[in-house]
């Protein structure tokens, strides 16, 4: 098992990639720290979760836009496993409109919990992490991002999440080089068109935006969520030990 006696914490793990993604770590040997801001989904979560695994799984009801409900987030993975060892950075909003019909408080919605959202969460794992080294504890050090097609696709309908999800991309890379030195590696996953709640709110009801999006997906359908979860788990993982500041796309052209 990649992660037996690891500890990790996904975002957004109440459904979509962030539920597929801390369920394979699971799998994996990790425990696994459930957060998300949903706090019935997060229990429906946590009611189906198998005996085998409920005592390496904690949920946690986190706004990841919130600073110190981050830093909260953080130590207890800390108190709870007595280690961390890995970030993924799965929770993220969208909001469809068109431009002219954009209203600020979406917009501000969107940057706080994708953009936002994804430095606190990356800044607390990297101090976390930092403290634990100079305490002599040997880690994993990975943390992944999310970010998706929309950062070089521009789609005019969801104008803040594609922002957010260049800006992520560009976090990435500046933090990737950042704590090199230290030992944390930061990985993006780039995801094309995965079958997720999001993907049903950003295209919304008709065909057209649907249709548009996959005609950029090289395979021809959409991706699923565990196939991400694969890819994030390679990331947080030591078999990606020589990968940092790495985009990762997964589908889309």
């Amino acid at each position: 098992m990649r992660f037996a006696n690891r500890t990790a914490i996904v975002t957004g793990a109440a459904s979509g990639i962030g539920l597929a993604c801390a369920g394979l770590l699971l799998e994996e040997g990790a425990n696994v720290v459930f957060a998300d801001i949903d706090e019935g989904n997060l229990s429906g979560v946590m009611d189906a979760m198998p005996q085998a695994f409920a005592k390496r799984a904690s949920p946690v009801i986190c706004d990841v836009g919130n600073a110190r409900q981050v830093e909260a987030l953080v130590l207890h993975a800390l108190n709870t496993y007595g280690n961390f060892d890995a970030m993924v950075c799965a929770a993220a909003v969208v909001h469809r409109a068109p431009f002219s019909d954009l209203q600020e408080d979406d917009f501000d919605r969107v940057i706080r919990t994708n953009l936002k959202g994804t430095f606190l969460c990356v800044q607390a794992a990297a101090k976390a992490m930092l403290d634990q080294r100079d305490r002599g504890r040997d880690i994993l050090g990975s943390i992944v991002t999310f970010s998706d097609d929309a950062a070089f696709q521009s789609i005019p309908h969801v104008v803040p999440h594609v922002l957010a999800a260049g800006g992520v991309e560009k976090l990435t890379l500046a933090m990737a080089r950042g704590f090199a030195n230290a030992g944390i590696r930061i990985n993006t996953v780039a995801t094309g068109m995965t079958d997720t709640p999001l993907l049903r709110a950003a295209t919304g009801t008709g065909k057209t935006a649907f249709n548009t999006g996959m005609a950029r997906m090289v395979l021809g359908r959409l991706s699923d969520a565990d196939e991400i979860a694969k890819v994030a788990a390679f990331l947080a993982s030591n078999e990606a030990s020589a990968m940092t500041g790495q985009i990762i796309g997964t589908g889309a052209h």
